[in-house]
């Protein structure tokens, strides 16, 4: 059983990385659809930096038609995992309201746990969440 676990995450880290190579023409010609192709089956494994680069495609219409409910889907399950620049996205996004509602207090929920992880740009707008009392109590 754990010796398919971790054929599994290998895989789904080989399916992230092709996912790279297609996305940044590193060995390959650069193709986004291809880039998107291989994200969704990283991502389906539950690969988190795959989750979170999907849902940044479909944040800008990269390799897939623009969708910002898939985006925040996807952030969402990176998010969990603990991944930190998807923490911040998702933050982004309930601020803004792209693909979920404008909900503040979830943005700065988001943007705290990125911060915690160090993320600069999550620690910037915790700082500015309680200066303007956006979000925060």
């Amino acid at each position: 059983m754990a010796f398919n676990f971790f054929n599994k995450e290998k895989r789904a880290e080989e399916y992230f990385k092709r996912g790279i190579c297609y996305a940044l023409g590193e060995g390959v010609e650069k193709d986004q659809v291809q880039a998107v192709e291989w994200y969704q089956k990283a991502s389906e494994q539950g690969h988190a930096k795959a989750q979170n680069n999907l849902g940044l495609c479909y944040e800008f219409g990269s390799g897939v038609e623009k969708d910002l409910k898939k985006a925040a889907v996807w952030f969402t399950k990176a998010a969990e995992q603990g991944h930190a620049e998807a923490q911040f996205n998702l933050g982004l996004c309930y601020v803004n309201s792209n693909g979920v509602q404008k909900d503040l207090k979830k943005a700065t929920a988001w943007f705290t746990k990125a911060a915690e992880q160090g993320n600069t740009d999550a620690q910037y707008n915790i700082g500015w969440s309680y200066e303007h009392g956006a979000g925060v109590e």
